[in-house]
């Protein structure tokens, strides 16, 4: 706690001092907060935050190790053009100085995050771009590093370097008033450091389709998919007999529908079926895509979404169908200076099947997370959330665990 008083004096002590450098020279918040030329808009942002962590390294019985964990990330967006324009570009970075009070082994955390979001339209043809690359020197374990390779003893690890990307690109063209074609191509790849006790992983999709307008607001759709997945095990760390797994191929089809189906509700609804190849094995598997909007009111808002789709472990070698769901309200109230309140939860089922240590065996997460989130001025929030997240397996390779999490953040930028 004595690290929490700490970054709360400095923060008061930082936000009377800028209050009145402001007061004094004359200045408005903006004229330091974000930059503008033209099209261009720079702005710089820093957040500090406090976080409680009941289970750091995701153990399941025993004496289980928490920390409080100090946050600093200072970061700066670069927009380009106006949403809504010809051109609309953003462009972000983020570096993130983890502090853990009482495991000093591990207080070197620390994150490069960079982001890139854009839309490039014409009279009709649209291009988007969206992606993320970090590397990270963090705590690495639980639910993701069970899928993404992590070792039956290994689920729980200490800091962890690694790179990990994720790009997604589409274009939509308009044959005709009602009648567009679509076509988009996703990239997503873990890599560890060499000699790491995990598995590198990437993978690709190829989507191409087409939309038919039935009513003004409501368009059916068709797609086809395909796609490629591989992993590789780092050595010599894993011993030199640790077997490459076979390429999973992923290829399918979807139809479905999406528009607004009131004036406050809108979504999308996706039915198909996918066929995989994971070496000489081959399964198939009826596959589901879903997502509904809800605005009750002009200041609340709900959303659902839900999925369905097969895969291969790498972790296990084994074959899974995995069932998503999930839901999330916020609330707005005031309209001067508003407060933010967020409910949300998201259950995962994995079912394995064939080979592997995970044969015939589930595994199910569960997360729920709240909020309450004050905007002092327009370039000042704070906040306060909470996080549960549980999961449960009778699988013998799989740990499972509980954490409890709580954060305090303040945030100064626009």
């Amino acid at each position: 706690m004595q690290t929490f008083s700490t970054i709360r004096g400095v923060l008061a002590t930082a936000s009377a001092l800028l209050g009145f450098s402001l007061v004094c020279n004359g200045f408005e918040a903006k004229d330091i907060m974000a930059f503008r030329a033209g099209p261009v808009l720079l702005r710089p942002h820093l957040t500090v935050a406090e976080q409680y962590n009941d289970n750091l390294f995701y153990q399941s019985g025993g004496p289980q190790i928490d920390d409080f964990i100090t946050m600093v990330t200072p970061a700066l967006d670069l927009q380009i053009g106006r949403s809504g324009t010809a051109l609309d570009l953003g462009v972000g970075y983020s570096y993130s100085q983890l502090f853990y009070t009482q495991n000093p082994y591990v207080s070197d955390a620390s994150e490069h995050r960079g982001t890139i979001a854009g839309t490039l339209s014409g009279e009709r043809l649209r291009f988007s771009l969206t992606g993320s690359a970090s590397y990270a020197n963090t705590i690495y374990g639980g639910y993701e590093s069970f899928e993404f390779g992590g070792l039956t003893f290994l689920v729980r690890a200490p800091n962890v370097e690694r790179f990990k990307y994720a790009f997604s690109s589409g274009v939509d063209y308009g044959l005709s008033p009602k009648t567009s074609l679509h076509g988009g191509l996703s990239l997503n790849g873990l890599d560890f450091l060499e000699h790491s006790r995990f598995y590198d992983v990437n993978s690709w999709r190829a989507t191409v389709g087409g939309s038919y307008k039935m009513r003004p607001k409501i368009s059916t759709l068709a797609e086809f998919f395909y796609g490629q997945s591989a992993a590789e095990p780092n050595k010599p760390l894993l011993g030199p007999k640790a077997a490459k797994p076979p390429h999973l191929e992923t290829f399918g089809a979807f139809v479905g529908a999406r528009g607004e189906i009131t004036p406050n509700i809108s979504g999308t609804l996706k039915v198909g079926y996918q066929e995989n190849y994971y070496g000489e094995r081959d399964f198939g598997d009826p596959v589901y895509q879903g997502d509904l909007s809800w605005k009750i009111s002009e200041k609340s808002q709900v959303g659902l979404n839900y999925s369905r789709a097969s895969s291969a472990s790498a972790q296990s070698a084994a074959a899974y169908t995995r069932d998503n769901v999930g839901i999330q309200f916020q609330q707005v109230i005031g309209t001067r200076r508003p407060w933010l309140v967020s409910l949300g939860a998201t259950y995962s089922h994995n079912r394995y099947e064939g080979e592997g240590l995970s044969q015939n065996r589930g595994a199910d997460y569960y997360s729920v997370n709240m909020g309450v989130f004050y905007q002092v001025k327009l370039w000042l929030k704070t906040g306060v959330g909470y996080q549960y997240t549980k999961t449960i397996s009778d699988s013998q390779s799989f740990v499972d665990y509980e954490i409890n999490q709580v954060t305090v953040s303040v945030s100064l930028g626009y």
